[in-house]
């Protein structure tokens, strides 16, 4: 995915996704009678980092909607995930190998940028 990036600026917002944990903050379908969100989820990839429920929302909605809005709520943050993308062609090379092309592509980028 890296060796993929035509730009340095596009190299370091993959390089970030991939290595540094985000927080993301969704909301579900529902408001409540302020039009405030009913429901908002915070989490990163790998946890579940907060939920928080209005009370009058979830007083005028079945439980079912609420754990079927959690759901999608995560399913939303999960879909934020890149998608690695798999070479072939880099299977035959060795770890320090890629290390090594990935390092001279990061250069190569940065001196593009200058």
């Amino acid at each position: 995915m890296l060796l993929q990036k035509r730009t340095y600026d596009e190299f370091r917002a993959a390089w970030n996704s991939l290595y540094i944990e985000t927080a993301f903050t969704v909301h579900g379908p529902g408001y409540n009678q302020y039009d405030e969100p009913g429901l908002t989820v915070t989490a990163t990839w790998s946890a579940l980092l907060s939920i928080a429920i209005d009370r009058s929302w979830a007083a005028t909605v079945d439980g079912t909607v609420i754990a079927q809005d959690i759901v999608e709520c995560c399913d939303r943050i999960r879909a934020k995930k890149p998608e690695l993308v798999r070479d072939t062609s880099l299977d035959r090379e060795s770890d320090q190998e890629l290390v090594d092309r990935l390092v001279r592509h990061e250069q190569q980028l940065i001196r593009n940028e200058l």
